[in-house]
């Protein structure tokens, strides 16, 4: 009897397991940034993407988000109905998240024509994009300063020259491909607007 019992106690304590980590957001988590949050969600599933974030003086607030076990679909839908700032979509096996709390023209959305490029790393393909004369244009029609950033070392995605041949498109669809590329990496790029002051910084936070 007093078997049973405690087989029926454990069932349910593995029913109201199973139940919360099926969820997005719970109240017992650690405060983070949405971008913080989508990163890790992008990172654990190991799937290329990146992440826009446009923004003012503020940093985006800490929130008790869960990434938690669902699917990478579903969370990031579960998350932009709670925040209603963020946007995505999957773009063959790659994601796009966009997270706007600011709006405005943005530099990741200038068109570029198709180009054809020689890589051996993400610094130097997302390098090659950013010089593109449409991007310098934007750049300066945005007033934007750009904020250098420490790429930090080689992955094991990155010991070899690739040739990549990018279709017309936007930059950030040409920097998801770039993604794609060289295995499941993940950018970032902050666009931010305080003071009278303008920047943007480009990140590589995982190859």
């Amino acid at each position: 009897m007093i078997d049973n019992t405690l087989r029926i106690l454990l069932y349910a304590v593995m029913l109201c397991a199973s139940a919360a980590s099926a969820q997005v957001v719970t109240a017992k988590t650690p405060l983070r940034p949405l971008d913080a949050v989508v990163a890790d969600l992008l990172k654990t599933a190991r799937v290329p993407g990146g992440i826009e974030v446009t923004r003012g003086c503020d940093e985006l607030e800490p929130k008790p988000f869960e990434v938690a076990t669902a699917p990478t679909s579903d969370a990031l839908t579960s998350l932009s109905q709670v925040e209603r700032t963020l946007t995505w979509q999957k773009i063959g096996t790659s994601y796009l998240v966009t997270i706007t709390p600011v709006g405005g023209p943005r530099v990741a959305s200038v068109g570029l024509p198709a180009l054809q490029l020689k890589a051996k790393n993400l610094a130097e393909a997302s390098d090659f994009l950013l010089q593109q004369q449409a991007v310098q244009n934007r750049i300066a029609e945005l007033r934007l300063s750009e904020v250098p950033d420490n790429i930090g070392f080689s992955s094991i995605h990155e010991r070899e020259t690739r040739d990549v041949s990018l279709p017309a498109g936007t930059l950030r669809e040409d920097l998801n491909a770039l993604a794609t590329v060289f295995g499941a990496a993940i950018w970032q790029l902050d666009q931010r607007e305080c003071g009278g002051r303008r920047s943007f910084r480009l990140s590589w936070i995982a190859k």
